[in-house]
C-alpha cells in the first residue's frame, strides 16, 4: 500500500505572514519599523501571498497529474504481462493442433479454471525419443532415460568443455509421418536449466540481437547417409535458451545429429528434456462484448470493458468495430485527426475511451460497439507443474511451471522505475559508461568489463569477460560481436569502439602449512585448494568476491593473509608463487600483472607438516 498523501495546505496568508514577521528580530535585528506602510512589510505579504499560492497548487497534485507527467516522459506504468509454458500434448493419433487454441489448467488451491493460448501449431507425431548418443571430450557416450517426461539428470549435450565437431544424436523409435495429413514441419523442444546462472542481461526495452557463440548443423540419416536437415524457425537462439525448433519436412527420419559446426559455448549447455509434441502457451482468456445501440454520438464518450487487466500483443491486438468498420487503438488521442477513427483505452481498469471530433472521431448515435480483446491474471498464472488441464481433445501437460507472469505497475511502482531509470546511462561517453552498457548487453551474461586506453583518440576497447562455469574465461566471436553491436548503438557519433577478450596470469601457489591438532590433512588439503581457487578466480574472486582487479599484483603477503585465517591451518611455513601467461615480472616474491590483466588459479603444489614443525613466533 502507499504511504497517505500528506496534507501540504494547512496555512493561509495570514498564517505565513505572521511567522515571516515573528523571525524578523533575530534574523534582521536592524529592521524595526513593521507598519503595513513599510516597504519591507509589502514584500513579506507579496512572499506570503506566494506561499500561500504555491502550497494551495502542490496540494492539489494527485495521481492523475502524476500520470500525465509520466506519460509526457514516456513512462507510463507497465501493463499485465502474461505467464508462459510449455504444453506438451499425448496422442497416439495424428492431429494437428492449431494456433490460439484454448486450453484450461485447473488451479490445486482454489479450484478455478486459468485460460492459456497456444502461441504455434504443433503437428502430433506418434514417434518417441529413445536413445541419445554424444560426442565430447571424454569420447562417445550414450544416455538413455524414461524420455516420456523430464530427465532424472542433465547431460551436456556436447560436452562440459565444448568444441568444434563435439555432437549428439537423437534417436526415436519411428519416423516422423508426413502422410498428407500435416501441412506444417516438425518440430523439437529443448528446454535447458538455467536456474542456477545469472539473469540474461537487458537494457531498458530494447530487443535482443545475439551473434551465435557456436554454429550449429543438423543432419538426419536418411538409411544409408547423412543429409542437411534445414531449419525453419529456431527458438532456441542456436542453443542459447528453451526453446522449439521447427524443421523442414524430411521423409524417414529417425535419427537427428546436430554439431558444432564453429565456435564453442561460454556456458556449455545442459538440456533438461527433449519434448515431441510440444508448443509454447500463453496465460491469456479471450473476450468479445457487444454494446448495443451505446453510441451516444457526444464527445469524448467511455465504455467499461467487463475484463481487465487487458494485454496487447504482437499477435493478439484489441480490436473494436463500429458499424461493420474496424477502429484503431492509438496510444493517446491528442495527436490523432478529427476523422480518424481511433480509441484509447486504459489497460489496467479497462476504460475505453472515444474522441471529441477535434482528436478521433466520434462513435455514431445509437451504434453498436463490439470489442474484442484479450486479459491476463498476472502473477497468479505462474501455475506449478503437472496440473489437470482441459479444452483440447488430446490430453495435456506442463512439466514445468509457468514463468513471466507480472501484475500491471502501480503508478508508485512506474514512478520509482523511471528515477532508477532516469540514472541509467543510454549514452557512451565516460569510461563508466562503456563499462555499464557492456555489462547490460541484452540477451548475454557478462560478468565483468573494463574500458581500456588505446594509441587512437577515438578509439575506445573495452574488455569482456563472459559468465562461465569454466576455468578459462573466453568470450567466444559471435560473444564479442553482440557486446561491440550493443556499444555501437549507444557511442558518440565520432567514435569507434571494440569489445577484446581478457588476457590471464595462471598463478600457482607453491606453500608449506602446518595444520592444527585433530584435523583431518584431506580435509585441509581440500580447503587450502578451493580458498586458493576462489581467491584468484577473475569473476568470483579477490576479497569483494567481485573478481580479481584487472591487472593487481599478486603478493604474497595477500596469500598468507588468506591462508592462516582458514580454519584447521596453524600457520604457513613457506610460499612461493609462480605465474605463466599475462605478467610482467616478479618483484620480491610478488607477481606484477600485464596492465589490465587477470587471475586464474592453475596447479597449486600444497604441502602439508604436523604438530613437530614449529610455527614463527608472533612476538
Amino acid at each position: 500500500m502507499p504511504l497517505p498523501i500528506p496534507d501540504l495546505d494547512t496555512k493561509n496568508f495570514d498564517d505565513y505572514f505572521e511567522e515571516a514577521r515573528a523571525a524578523l528580530p533575530t534574523l534582521a535585528p536592524e529592521w524595526t519599523d513593521y507598519n503595513l506602510s513599510d516597504p519591507g512589510t509589502t514584500l513579506l505579504e507579496l512572499f506570503a501571498w506566494l506561499s500561500d499560492i504555491n502550497t494551495y497548487r502542490l496540494n492539489r497534485i494527485d495521481q492523475k497529474h502524476i500520470l500525465k507527467y509520466l506519460k509526457l516522459l514516456d513512462a507510463m506504468p507497465e501493463i499485465v504481462k502474461p505467464a508462459k509454458t510449455w504444453i506438451t500434448f499425448q496422442s497416439d493419433v495424428a492431429k494437428v493442433i492449431s494456433k490460439g487454441t484454448e486450453l484450461f489448467a485447473k488451479d490445486r488451491e482454489d479450484n478455478t479454471s486459468i485460460a492459456f493460448v497456444t502461441q504455434y501449431e504443433v503437428s502430433l507425431q506418434q514417434i518417441k525419443l529413445t536413445q541419445i548418443n554424444m560426442k565430447n571430450e571424454r569420447g562417445m557416450l550414450e544416455y538413455k532415460e524414461p524420455f516420456s517426461e523430464p530427465f532424472s539428470k542433465l547431460f551436456y549435450p556436447f560436452g562440459q568443455i565444448t568444441k568444434k565437431g563435439h555432437y549428439f544424436e537423437l534417436n526415436f523409435d519411428g519416423t516422423f509421418n508426413f502422410d498428407g495429413t500435416f501441412n506444417n514441419d516438425f518440430s523439437l523442444t529443448f528446454i535447458f536449466y538455467e536456474d542456477d546462472l545469472p539473469l540474461i542481461a537487458h537494457h531498458d526495452k530494447e530487443q535482443a540481437v545475439v551473434f551465435a557463440s557456436a554454429e550449429l548443423v543438423w543432419e538426419y540419416w536418411d538409411g544409408s547417409a547423412w543429409q542437411g536437415l534445414t531449419i525453419k524457425e529456431d527458438g532456441t537462439g542456436s542453443f542459447s535458451h528453451s526453446g522449439t525448433i521447427y524443421f523442414n519436412k524430411k521423409t524417414n527420419v529417425s535419427k537427428i545429429k546436430c554439431k558444432i559446426q564453429e565456435g564453442y559455448f561460454e556456458n556449455a549447455p545442459r538440456i533438461q528434456t527433449i519434448l515431441t509434441n510440444t508448443t509454447e502457451a500463453i496465460q491469456i482468456e479471450k473476450h468479445q462484448e457487444s454494446f448495443e445501440n451505446r453510441g451516444t454520438g457526444l464527445p469524448k464518450q467511455t465504455l467499461q470493458l467487463k475484463a481487465f487487466p487487458l494485454v496487447s500483443l504482437e499477435e493478439i491486438k484489441i480490436e473494436i468495430e463500429i458499424e461493420n468498420e474496424v477502429w484503431q487503438e492509438a496510444k493517446t488521442l491528442e495527436i490523432c485527426g478529427h476523422n480518424q477513427k481511433v480509441f484509447h483505452v486504459d489497460k489496467t481498469s479497462g476504460l475505453i475511451t472515444f474522441g471529441d471530433g477535434v482528436h478521433g472521431e466520434i462513435p455514431p448515435l445509437n451504434a453498436t460497439i463490439t470489442c474484442t480483446y484479450a486479459t491476463s491474471m498476472g502473477t497468479k498464472g505462474n501455475i506449478v507443474a503437472n496440473l489437470a488441464w482441459s479444452g483440447a481433445v488430446i490430453p495435456a501437460q506442463n512439466y514445468f511451471p509457468a514463468r513471466g507472469g507480472k501484475d500491471p505497475q502501480t503508478i508508485e511502482e512506474a514512478y520509482v522505475a523511471f528515477k532508477k531509470d532516469f540514472k541509467t546511462p543510454y549514452q557512451a561517453v565516460i569510461a563508466r559508461d562503456f563499462e555499464y552498457l557492456a555489462m547490460h548487453t541484452p540477451g548475454l551474461r557478462v560478468a565483468r568489463a573494463k574500458t581500456v586506453k588505446h594509441p587512437s583518440d577515438n578509439m575506445v576497447e573495452v574488455i569482456v569477460v563472459p559468465f562461465s562455469s569454466q576455468k578459462l574465461i573466453y568470450p567466444s566471436e559471435g560473444f564479442l560481436k553482440t557486446v561491440c553491436y550493443h556499444l555501437d548503438k549507444h557511442r558518440l557519433i565520432t567514435t569507434k569502439v571494440k569489445a577484446i577478450p581478457p588476457q590471464y596470469a595462471f598463478i600457482s601457489i607453491k606453500t608449506e602449512l602446518k595444520m592444527e591438532e585433530n584435523e583431518s590433512e584431506k580435509d585441509v588439503r581440500k580447503k587450502v585448494k578451493e580458498a586458493l581457487d576462489l581467491f584468484l578466480d577473475p569473476i568470483l574472486g579477490w576479497k569483494d568476491s567481485q573478481g580479481w582487479p584487472f591487472g593487481h599484483t599478486v603478493y604474497k603477503s595477500a596469500i598468507y593473509a588468506l591462508l592462516e585465517e582458514l580454519e584447521g591451518v596453524d600457520c604457513v611455513l613457506e610460499l612461493d608463487i609462480s605465474a605463466k601467461g599475462a605478467y610482467e615480472r616478479y618483484e620480491q616474491g610478488n607477481v606484477i600483472l600485464k596492465q589490465n590483466a587477470l587471475t586464474s588459479p592453475y596447479r597449486h603444489n600444497i604441502s602439508i607438516f604436523t604438530s613437530q614443525e614449529a610455527c614463527r613466533s608472533t612476538l
